[in-house]
């Protein structure tokens, strides 16, 4: 492999460059005020809102990468990652037997060479996309329990929230048991279920990861393959965005697709947008991300970008996870 490493190794480190790397993207582009005809949401919304700052979210994201990743080193040195084998299904060599075989071709024949390449592309395609299921499903189910279940969403899931107008950098900044159920099971247990090889784990890790840096930004860029995605599936930028919003808290729980919040009556069918002048005006309309005294978590409540010591009574804070 490239640069002296082993395919474990790029398997472990992948989703850290594609973090580190999409997060650091979103934040030149916001920096330097480029394509301000895409921004989504104000661009003073987050020092208003967040109960926590860049630089408490930057350490903590540092800190859970490390470990992810020596996790992942160790991991891939006690079972490396499966490589396909020449002439194993789906391989190049495989379709072409395939196709030799259905069609009488000869096996050298440009025809068999095209149409092989045509093959094994669908195939590996079909493989991420069965893999982004499971994923999807596994990530909703998650999500939605913590949102309906009180007790998850004080303890557990508030922590997230705390990011009421969310950034990239901040997009995997969870409560750790969150990380290792949701986010981590989820990702290992879809490249198991799919039996995906080294090189598939890596495109795996690196995509998934990119699209939730994403959803996180400020930004809808019309070109990211992700937004193209979305076209599609729904589930993009602004479907995101408005789950971090204390009127879309309780819908819009799916990241990749939209069939389990459609099937679960869950999408967001008010009229709110988040251009709204009226969510941006009191500090009532902060997240519900508070411990039972009322206060942040990380106690940045009233610094940095908390705000001015804003408090809540955790009664009030808790309504609309009860509703």
């Amino acid at each position: 492999m490239a640069l002296g490493m082993t395919l474990a190794h790029w398997v472990a480190l992948s989703p850290a460059i594609a973090y580190f790397g999409t997060a650091f993207f979103y934040d030149a582009v916001d920096a330097l005020g480029l394509f301000p005809q895409h921004r989504i949401r104000p661009s003073d919304e987050e020092c208003k809102k967040n109960l926590t700052s860049r630089s408490h979210v930057f350490r903590h994201m540092v800190v859970y990468h490390a470990i992810g990743t020596a996790l992942l080193l160790v991991g891939g040195e006690m079972s490396p990652p499966p490589v396909a084998k020449p002439g194993s299904v789906g391989t190049l060599e495989w379709f072409a037997v395939v196709l030799k075989a259905a069609f009488e071709w000869e096996r050298d024949s440009s025809a068999v060479y095209y149409w092989s390449w045509i093959l094994r592309a669908a195939y590996l395609a079909a493989r991420q996309f069965a893999a982004l299921v499971f994923l999807d499903t596994w990530v909703f189910w998650c999500h939605y329990f913590e949102h309906q279940i009180p007790w998850l969403y004080r303890k557990i899931h508030s922590v997230h929230h705390q990011l009421y107008t969310p950034f990239p950098m901040g997009a995997l900044y969870n409560h750790p048991a969150e990380s290792i159920v949701s986010d981590s099971m989820g990702g290992l247990l879809a490249s198991i279920v799919v039996r995906m090889t080294g090189a598939e784990q890596i495109v795996f890790f690196s995509l998934v990861t990119m699209k939730t840096v994403e959803d996180h930004a400020p930004f809808e860029l019309p070109w990211s393959p992700f937004v193209i995605f979305a076209q599609w599936t729904g589930a993009g930028v602004v479907y995101h965005n408005i789950h971090h919003q204390t009127w879309g808290l309780k819908s819009n729980y799916q990241v990749y697709f939209t069939y389990w919040d459609r099937w679960m009556n869950t999408t967001y069918k008010g009229t709110r947008t988040l251009n709204d002048k009226a969510q941006t005006s009191s500090a009532e309309s902060y997240p519900k991300s508070f411990r039972e005294n009322g206060v942040a978590k990380n106690g940045h409540a009233g610094t940095g970008h908390a705000g001015n010591g804003h408090m809540v009574h955790f009664k009030e804070a808790m309504v609309l996870v009860k509703e």
